[in-house]
């Protein structure tokens, strides 16, 4: 069954996470993520929400706890970072749609 990572990332410089995230393509593709997204409410700029699908639990889990990431993530000005692997139930689909 395929899951998301859903994290939240408090971040001091939007600019800057935004720019540490799209570098970080290429090991997302290596550690299975299959689609990946990126949100922020509307009143708190400095929150980030990214949701990276994988195909197994166990590739969510791996890519959440790499040490590489926590780099990446502090070295982007990350200040906090919450994740939740969460099992997809139903993907999003159209409003109306079968």
């Amino acid at each position: 069954m395929a899951v998301m990572l859903l994290a939240q990332y408090e971040v001091a410089d939007a600019g800057r996470f935004l720019e540490a995230f799209d570098g970080y393509e290429q090991e997302r593709r290596r550690a299975g993520a299959v689609v990946r997204g990126l949100l922020s409410p509307a009143d708190e700029p400095s929150v980030m929400l990214a949701a990276i699908g994988f195909d197994t639990r166990e590739q969510a889990e791996a890519f959440a706890a790499d040490p590489g990431r926590a780099a990446t993530l502090k070295a982007a000005g990350v200040t906090r970072t919450t994740d939740r692997i969460l099992e997809v139930v139903r993907p999003l689909s159209p409003v109306g749609a079968a």
